[in-house]
């Protein structure tokens, strides 16, 4: 009996350390990742050296493999997150000539332009996306918000009502109403 009980003592400790030993490590302070909207500017140093990889695995593959588009529009998002616009534009602009229908990489896209105040582009992005999705409220709403960046309200406007004459609860609404609303006051 005495025996047993060591043996299945012995047993409990052996699985225990089986499973400490497929625990992953501990975080170390370089295995941080920061916020995604984190400017590069304030990272430290690991997390600059950290984003360096990362890009440079991202081209690497890109490089071996031109039309992966998962790499591609992962490498677009990590530069545009970095504030990286000029190079996270090229990207989407790539990305787009090999998936046109991508709704999500032109409103990606046109955004990035609206960061560089490049509005002649990033209405030029909408229209091609609503070329493609007559009905997209977030292109409609996003062409209003380019309209009164320019200061041109009666477009807006006019851009915001579209949005609400389709239906729809989506945040496109909600921000064309309240566009409206800002505009009307």
């Amino acid at each position: 009996m005495k025996h047993r009980l060591i043996a299945i003592i012995a047993l409990l400790l052996l699985l225990i350390g089986i499973w400490y030993l497929r625990l992953p490590p501990p975080p170390t302070e370089t295995d941080t990742v920061p916020p995604p909207d984190t400017p590069v500017a304030s990272l430290n140093a690991p997390a600059n050296a950290q984003l360096h990889v990362q890009l440079m695995q991202l081209k690497s593959r890109l490089a071996k493999a031109p039309e992966d588009t998962v790499h591609l529009i992962q490498l677009a998002h990590l530069l545009h997150q970095n504030h990286q616009l000029d190079e996270a534009i090229a990207y989407y602009q790539r990305y787009l000539s090999l998936h046109p229908q991508s709704r999500q990489a032109y409103l990606d896209l046109a955004d990035a332009y609206a960061e560089q105040e490049a509005w002649q582009q990033a209405l030029e992005t909408m229209n091609r996306l609503l070329q493609r999705f007559p009905d997209d409220v977030y292109a409609l709403y996003n062409i209003g918000a380019i309209y009164a960046n320019q200061q041109q309200f009666d477009r807006a406007q006019e851009m915001w009502h579209r949005v609400l004459a389709i239906p729809g609860t989506t945040t496109a609404h909600r921000l064309a109403k309240e566009g409206l609303m800002r505009l009307t006051r």
